[in-house]
């Protein structure tokens, strides 16, 4: 993964250009904030413990930034898969 320049930091990795949204029946290119909007979307339960939040978040902000470096996509990933464990695991301990 090349150390980008600072003008192309939140442009699209050239693996996403092409991703469209569709605007008054009219595909267009998707931009950072369709993403921001989409990921924001995903909810979490307001009860959730901080640890939870934080994990969440974390996870969410790197979906975002893999958007502008491919790379960071499975570590993205990883760190859902990370904040979901977290997740269920705080619902079965309080199930007992």
């Amino acid at each position: 993964m090349p150390f980008k320049n600072l003008e192309d930091l939140l442009k699209f990795d050239p693996r996403f250009v092409g991703i469209c949204v569709v605007r008054d029946c009219i595909p267009v290119q998707t931009e950072l904030a369709d993403l921001h909007a989409r990921i924001a979307e995903v909810p979490l339960s307001r009860s959730a413990p901080a640890y939870v939040k934080m994990a969440f978040n974390r996870a969410r902000s790197m979906l975002l930034y893999a958007f502008s470096d491919y790379d960071l996509l499975v570590p993205a990933e990883i760190q859902t898969c990370g904040a979901a464990d977290l997740a269920l695991r705080h619902c079965l301990d309080a199930l007992g």
